[in-house]
Protein backbone atom coordinates (compact mmCIF):
# COMPACT_ATOMS: atom_id res chain seq x y z
CA UNK A 1 0.00 0.00 0.00
CA UNK A 2 1.39 3.42 -0.98
CA UNK A 3 1.86 6.38 1.34
CA UNK A 4 -1.29 8.26 0.17
CA UNK A 5 -3.56 5.20 0.24
CA UNK A 6 -5.82 4.39 3.17
CA UNK A 7 -6.35 0.85 4.39
CA UNK A 8 -9.94 -0.28 4.55
CA UNK A 9 -11.47 0.90 7.83
CA UNK A 10 -8.59 3.26 8.67
CA UNK A 11 -8.41 7.00 7.99
CA UNK A 12 -6.17 8.30 5.22
CA UNK A 13 -2.79 9.68 6.23
CA UNK A 14 -2.64 13.37 7.11
CA UNK A 15 -1.02 14.30 3.82
CA UNK A 16 -4.12 13.21 1.87
CA UNK A 17 -6.32 15.28 4.22
CA UNK A 18 -4.59 18.40 3.00
CA UNK A 19 -5.43 17.43 -0.56
CA UNK A 20 -9.06 16.87 0.49
CA UNK A 21 -9.24 20.33 2.04
CA UNK A 22 -7.93 21.84 -1.20
CA UNK A 23 -10.62 20.03 -3.18
CA UNK A 24 -13.24 21.18 -0.67
CA UNK A 25 -12.05 24.80 -1.03
CA UNK A 26 -12.26 24.45 -4.80
CA UNK A 27 -15.80 23.08 -4.50
CA UNK A 28 -16.80 25.96 -2.22
CA UNK A 29 -15.38 28.43 -4.72
CA UNK A 30 -17.27 26.76 -7.56
CA UNK A 31 -20.50 26.74 -5.51
CA UNK A 32 -20.13 30.46 -4.74
CA UNK A 33 -19.55 31.20 -8.44
CA UNK A 34 -22.61 29.11 -9.37
CA UNK A 35 -24.71 31.05 -6.82
CA UNK A 36 -23.48 34.35 -8.26
CA UNK A 37 -24.33 33.25 -11.79
CA UNK A 38 -27.76 31.97 -10.73
CA UNK A 39 -28.51 35.33 -9.11
CA UNK A 40 -27.51 37.08 -12.35
CA UNK A 41 -29.69 34.74 -14.43
CA UNK A 42 -32.65 35.43 -12.14
CA UNK A 43 -32.10 39.18 -12.58
CA UNK A 44 -31.96 38.80 -16.37
CA UNK A 45 -35.13 36.69 -16.36
CA UNK A 46 -36.95 39.34 -14.31
CA UNK A 47 -35.83 42.07 -16.75
CA UNK A 48 -36.90 39.98 -19.74
CA UNK A 49 -40.30 39.39 -18.14
CA UNK A 50 -40.78 43.14 -17.64
CA UNK A 51 -39.82 43.87 -21.25
CA UNK A 52 -42.21 41.22 -22.59
CA UNK A 53 -44.97 42.69 -20.43
CA UNK A 54 -44.31 46.16 -21.82
CA UNK A 55 -44.23 44.80 -25.37
CA UNK A 56 -47.57 43.03 -24.79
CA UNK A 57 -49.09 46.29 -23.58
CA UNK A 58 -47.84 48.18 -26.64
CA UNK A 59 -48.99 45.39 -28.96
CA UNK A 60 -52.47 45.39 -27.36
CA UNK A 61 -52.73 49.16 -27.87
CA UNK A 62 -51.59 48.82 -31.49
CA UNK A 63 -54.24 46.15 -32.20
CA UNK A 64 -56.96 48.19 -30.49
CA UNK A 65 -56.09 51.17 -32.67
CA UNK A 66 -56.44 49.00 -35.77
CA UNK A 67 -59.64 47.25 -34.71
CA UNK A 68 -61.70 50.15 -33.38
CA UNK A 69 -62.44 51.83 -36.76
CA UNK A 70 -63.41 48.44 -38.28
CA UNK A 71 -65.75 47.71 -35.38
CA UNK A 72 -67.55 51.02 -35.86
CA UNK A 73 -68.04 50.19 -39.55
CA UNK A 74 -69.34 46.70 -38.69
CA UNK A 75 -71.99 48.10 -36.37
CA UNK A 76 -72.98 50.80 -38.83
CA UNK A 77 -73.38 48.12 -41.52
CA UNK A 78 -75.95 46.47 -39.24
CA UNK A 79 -77.82 49.73 -38.83
CA UNK A 80 -76.49 50.40 -35.33
CA UNK A 81 -75.42 53.99 -34.86
CA UNK A 82 -72.42 54.17 -32.55
CA UNK A 83 -71.85 57.27 -30.51
CA UNK A 84 -69.11 56.06 -28.17
CA UNK A 85 -66.48 53.36 -27.94
CA UNK A 86 -64.70 52.14 -24.82
CA UNK A 87 -61.57 50.13 -24.28
CA UNK A 88 -61.18 47.65 -21.43
CA UNK A 89 -64.49 48.79 -19.96
CA UNK A 90 -65.18 47.67 -16.41
CA UNK A 91 -68.18 48.39 -14.24
CA UNK A 92 -68.28 48.15 -10.48
CA UNK A 93 -71.88 49.33 -10.18
CA UNK A 94 -73.96 46.73 -8.31
CA UNK A 95 -76.95 47.29 -10.60
CA UNK A 96 -74.92 46.82 -13.79
CA UNK A 97 -72.06 44.39 -13.38
CA UNK A 98 -70.32 43.96 -16.71
CA UNK A 99 -68.03 41.45 -18.29
CA UNK A 100 -67.16 42.31 -21.84
CA UNK A 101 -66.22 38.81 -23.01
CA UNK A 102 -69.42 36.95 -21.98
CA UNK A 103 -72.29 36.15 -24.34
CA UNK A 104 -75.08 37.63 -22.27
CA UNK A 105 -76.61 40.03 -24.73
CA UNK A 106 -73.35 41.53 -25.93
CA UNK A 107 -71.85 41.59 -29.37
CA UNK A 108 -68.91 39.25 -29.83
CA UNK A 109 -66.14 40.51 -32.09
CA UNK A 110 -63.68 37.97 -33.51
CA UNK A 111 -60.72 38.01 -35.81
CA UNK A 112 -61.16 36.72 -39.35
CA UNK A 113 -57.94 36.71 -41.32
CA UNK A 114 -56.58 40.25 -41.25
CA UNK A 115 -59.97 41.77 -40.37
CA UNK A 116 -62.58 41.51 -37.63
CA UNK A 117 -66.21 40.52 -37.77
CA UNK A 118 -69.25 40.39 -35.53
CA UNK A 119 -69.67 36.76 -34.52
CA UNK A 120 -73.34 37.11 -33.57
CA UNK A 121 -75.97 36.16 -36.13
CA UNK A 122 -77.82 38.92 -38.00
CA UNK A 123 -80.96 38.22 -35.93
CA UNK A 124 -79.10 38.85 -32.63
CA UNK A 125 -80.70 41.47 -30.38
CA UNK A 126 -78.23 43.01 -27.90
CA UNK A 127 -79.16 43.79 -24.32
CA UNK A 128 -79.76 47.50 -23.71
CA UNK A 129 -77.53 48.92 -21.01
Amino acid sequence: MGEGEARQGFPAPLSSLGEGLGVRADLLTLAAEADRRLTRIEQLAAQASQEVSRLGSRWRQFVENLVEPAVVQLFQARGIEMQETYRRLKSKRPAAPMEIDNQQGLFVIRQRGDAVEIANQASFQPTAW
